[in-house]
This record gives structure tokens, sequence and C-alpha cells, in this order.
């Protein structure tokens, strides 16, 4: 993220310094290809920054925002996650991100016609799990074959909380289950 930024402040300093220069008139041209590339690079450094949205409110107000990066997406945050309070930032911050990559994964790369999001606090007594979790659960309709190795990030911060990652396919369904234990704490860890 950071030589991704140092990159955008040259470009944007240098279209400010070519704006300047020519006495505030731009080439509609170079003008609007430095638009452009400036606002891909603004939106790619924006994907690698914590969202404020979760700081503030958690995940029930957070993962249902994820229905605005297409038409597509439908959220459901469970009625006891819904009322829960705040849970550890780690797992918080963990289940966002695996759910933003998973629908940004099946919105560019599956063509589904419905990607359904579902967050929900499971119980210890759900076997194989031993203890109080999240489950979230992230189910495309593309009838995609499974690509393991594109969910290595996801695999990896699952597994980095102790928690695990489940992926089927039914029906023409490409579903993804993650559950990441409450306690938060990484592997290794206490």
């Amino acid at each position: 993220v950071r030589m991704l930024n140092d990159r955008l402040l040259v470009k944007l300093d240098s279209a400010e310094e070519e704006r300047r220069s020519s006495g505030g008139i731009l080439i509609p041209a170079t003008a609007q290809m430095g638009k452009r590339l400036s606002w891909a690079e603004v939106r790619a450094v924006g994907r690698g920054i914590h969202p404020t949205v979760l700081s503030q409110g958690g995940l029930p107000v957070a993962l249902p925002r994820l229905e605005a990066v297409d038409q597509r997406v439908v959220v459901e945050v469970g009625p006891e996650l819904a009322q829960s309070p705040r849970l550890d930032p780690d797992v918080e911050t963990a289940i966002y991100f695996t759910a933003a990559e998973l629908v940004t994964n099946a919105v560019r790369h599956s063509c589904p016609s419905r990607i359904h999001v579902a967050a929900e606090l499971t119980s210890g007594a759900v076997p194989p799990r031993h203890a109080d979790g999240i489950r979230l659960l992230v189910d495309d309709d593309s009838g995609a074959e499974a690509v393991v190795e594109g969910l290595v990030g996801v695999r990896d911060r699952a597994q980095a909380l102790k928690g695990d990652v489940v992926i089927s396919q039914a029906s023409g369904h490409f579903v993804t289950e993650v559950w990441i234990p409450l306690s938060g704490s990484p592997a290794g860890g206490a």
C-alpha cells in the first residue's frame, strides 16, 4: 500500500504541476488520462485501509455496506450478531475483509446472478467446533469451479485466528464457509 500510495502522490503532484505551468489549463486528453489513472490508484489504496464504518459500528453496520459493491450482493446479519456487544477487533477485521474478498472474487470471476452473504454467531456445541464463534457464509449461484488457490488469503486469515474454511459446490452454487472463534487469539498464542 505504501508503494502504491507513493506512486499516487507522484502522479497527483505531476498533474498539479502541469496544471500550474499551463496557467490552470489542461489538455483534455491528458487531464482525462491523469484523472482515470489517479482515481484507479486512489481506489486501490482505499482497499487496503481499515474502513471507518467497521471501527465505529462493527460488523452489523459494516457488512451490509458490501451490498454497494454490486447489485447482486445481498447481506444478512443474524439477529444474535446484530444485537451482540462488539467483538474482538481482530475477529471483526478478519470477518469483514474475508467477506469483502469473497464478494469481490465472485463479482470479478464467477459472474453469478446472486451473491448471498450471511454472518451469524455460533454455539460451540456445533461439531466439529468446540468454541463459540462467528460463521460467515458466502454463496454465489455461478456454478463456478472451486479455485482453492485463489482463496489462500481467506484461509490464511481464518487460520491465523484458529478458524477454518470449508469450500463446497452443490446444485450450481459455490459456497465458502468461514468460521472464526470469538476469542480471536492468534495461532500459537494462548
